[in-house]
């Protein structure tokens, strides 16, 4: 009976241990596993973008006539990204802004008939530009949606009607905000400075962007 009562009064304290130990080894293992899946939904592995952009222009070069032009050229803005890990993707882009060639009327009255003046017309060429930028982005979520900046590279290539051509190195460096709206899809605001060179001579700019977006592949 001693050894009995040994035996019942000696295990249970084992058996608590051993219970517990499993029980925080099964908490540790299921945390894990919901972390994982939780981290798995909120950084889908890739990222599609389209959407609507307007980017400041300069005149051209002082040995190229110069004239009115355009302070922003409309375009479209598209862009796919890879996930490395949550918080860094690698972003592949391309955009294209333009605006057509026009007839401006200078100040200045030459000319009048009854009560319409007519000043000085002066062709104002159209310009086009494209930029093929690719770099790392990263990525931090904040509130519905996310934030992220990015350093991007690439050509630029500039056009302007019956003036000059030319592509070369651009820099894409900015950020934006992306919220979550339903499912996979984003609404994305993205403002981006694009340094670039086409023309033989660097020039500045900023690029607004806004558009949708999908999410998808945990």
């Amino acid at each position: 009976m001693r050894e009995s009562g040994h035996f019942l009064s000696s295990n249970p304290p084992r058996a608590r241990r051993s219970i517990a130990i499993t029980s925080v080894c099964g908490l540790i293992v299921l945390i894990l596993t919901c972390s994982v899946a939780a981290l798995a939904e909120e950084n889908p592995k890739v990222e599609v973008f389209g959407g609507f952009s307007l980017r400041e222009t300069q005149p051209p070069p002082v040995s190229f006539p110069t004239g009115p032009f355009p302070d922003y050229l409309a375009g479209w803005h598209f862009s796919v990204a890879g996930r490395l890990n949550p918080y860094l993707l690698l972003v592949t882009e391309a955009s294209a802004n333009s605006e057509d060639g026009r007839w401006v009327t200078q100040p200045g009255v030459h000319q009048c008939a009854s009560t319409v003046c007519v000043g000085p017309q002066e062709y104002v060429p159209g310009i086009r530009t494209h930029a093929y930028l690719f770099g790392p982005r990263g990525e931090l979520p904040v509130g519905s949606g996310d934030v992220f900046a990015h350093v991007l590279a690439g050509p630029v290539h500039k056009s302007i009607e019956g003036r000059a051509t030319g592509t070369g190195l651009g820099f894409g460096l900015g950020g934006g905000f992306d919220m979550h709206l339903f499912g996979a899809a984003i609404g994305r605001i993205q403002l981006d400075w694009i340094p670039n060179r086409s023309l033989g001579q660097w020039e500045t700019g900023m690029r607004y962007t806004f558009g949708i977006g999908f999410k998808f592949g945990s």
